[in-house]
């Protein structure tokens, strides 16, 4: 299908803003609910809603308020900086931690330990634990207050375009490694007997993985039907597959910037024991010395499930949420497949999650009422609904289990089950807020990547700068 043109995010959803819901009914407690998305997942959003102000015995009323996706966590904060802030709002896992330090967001725990439909135990332990936080110990684990339900969990993966592999003789296996008898055929990419194969249930090697990049990308072999064989904006994939991290607590107790460690680690790559700077370097090869991706000059960010969707990269690293997307606007067969490790190492990534969060600033009433839509909108019926964009994985594990079961599009869309329960979120979650990436991320995400300055200069230009920002955040635990 023709991918069709789109108004800008911002002015799309504003056109869709106003109310659903229906008609407001003076006799019932009203709760205000901010969200945003894309056309179909906020249609789906208004769908819901109107049925549950239909259905709910509680004489609740759900003004539900679509905001543009871009600057929308700026107007959140704004709205709770003033105390003005809806009821019941999309809180991102990156803003969590800082809303939570300056007391804006209810303390949920008593009220879902006592809930009949909210089962803690029966979601991914990754999703909900990622909206515990212990502003205190800087802690989130298990044990510590909970201010949000997950409404969604996205794990990345790799999607693949299976016409351009076959293009250029690859033949397709997805079998677990526990159905193939011969120890040679245990490999994400592998050749035997003249022939190429690739494994989509298997993980890659780092070493596979370029291989079979460079046999998609034109400039390493002319028959390669796509531009360019591999994309991806991350490194997370890259350092957490070794073992390393972007920040680590020293022995004065701080966090330090770890980026540029060149501690050797167990793992090896092409036989030879890596550190984290090494992989790092390797990620910066993709485009810059390997060649087989497109440099962030050529392809925004923004646009890139676009180019996979023009067939300009034949793999693609993204989350559950580019599936929605995809089966809407690929014309050529695509499906997913593991994320790759290093030789030792393990199969590490990272995943995307919105939660539904209340403001503290609200009357106890109006907290009851949102609390009650919250219950509907993170049980199973609500998560039932949400699942049916392919958006995202349902917070439930034993009904994300059925709905992916049902898949056809992906059709190895088993892949985002076997790694949602061990992916974490991103660098932006770690702390309470981002400053201490925004100092180097720009330089990382256009000059390093764009070739325009080495990772020498690169460290040297934000190694202190970055351990002075991290040690503003304080001693870990006090």
């Amino acid at each position: 299908m023709k991918r069709k043109t789109f108004v800008p995010m911002a002015l799309s959803l504003l056109c869709l803003s106003a109310c659903g819901g229906g008609k407001v009914d003076p006799n019932k407690t009203t709760v205000e609910f901010w969200g945003w998305g894309d056309e179909v997942e906020v249609s789906i959003f208004k769908d819901i809603v109107k049925k549950y102000n239909a259905n709910n015995k509680d004489d609740i009323y759900v003004k539900f308020s679509t905001q543009p996706a871009s600057g929308y966590a700026a107007k959140l904060e704004s709205a709770l900086r003033n105390q003005k802030a809806p009821e019941i709002f999309f809180v991102g896992d990156a803003d969590i931690k800082k809303y939570v330090a300056n007391n804006w967001l209810e303390d949920i725990t008593g009220r879902v330990e006592a809930s009949a439909s909210i089962k803690t135990d029966e979601m991914w332990q990754a999703g909900i634990n990622r909206y515990r936080y212990n502003a205190t110990t800087h802690t989130s684990t298990p044990s510590d207050p909970l201010y949000c339900l997950p409404k969604d969990l996205g794990p990345s993966v790799i999607f693949y375009n299976e016409d351009a592999f076959k293009a250029v003789g690859i033949n397709i296996v997805s079998k677990k490694a526990s159905e193939i008898a011969e120890e040679d055929e245990r490999h994400g990419f592998y050749e035997k007997n003249g022939q190429k194969y690739f494994n989509n249930k298997i993980s890659m090697t780092k070493e596979e993985e370029l291989a079979l990049s460079k046999l998609l990308t034109k400039s390493h072999n002319a028959s390669s039907p796509t531009n360019f064989g591999f994309y991806t904006e991350w490194w997370f994939n890259y350092v957490w597959s070794m073992g390393g991290d972007c920040i680590k607590v020293g022995d004065d107790g701080y966090y330090h910037w770890t980026l540029g460690d060149q501690t050797k680690s167990t793992c090896t790559y092409e036989g030879t024991t890596v550190s984290t700077r090494d992989v790092f370097q390797q990620f910066v090869d993709l485009s810059t010395k390997d060649k087989v991706m497109p440099k962030p000059s050529s392809v925004p960010s923004s646009d890139k499930t676009a180019f996979f969707e023009q067939q300009y990269f034949a793999m693609m690293v993204g989350i559950r949420a580019n599936v929605a997307e995809f089966r809407q606007y690929c014309d050529f067969n695509w499906n997913v497949a593991p994320l790759s490790h290093y030789e030792g190492g393990t199969v590490e990534g990272h995943s995307g999650s919105m939660g539904y969060g209340m403001s503290k600033f609200s009357s106890d009433e109006k907290k009851n009422a949102a609390f009650k839509f919250m219950e509907y909108m993170a049980g199973a019926e609500g998560q039932t609904e949400l699942s049916k964009t392919g958006f995202s994985i349902p917070n439930q594990k034993e009904l994300a289990k059925e709905i992916i079961r049902e898949e056809t599009s992906p059709s190895n869309a088993e892949i985002f089950l076997d790694y949602v329960e061990t992916q974490r979120g991103g660098d932006w979650t770690f702390l309470p807020d981002t400053q201490w990436i925004d100092l180097w991320a720009g330089a990382l995400n256009q000059d390093v990547l764009n070739g325009d300055m080495t990772l020498d200069t690169f460290f040297a230009n934000y190694q202190s700068q970055t351990d002075a920002t991290l040690k503003l955040y304080g001693k870990v635990g006090e």
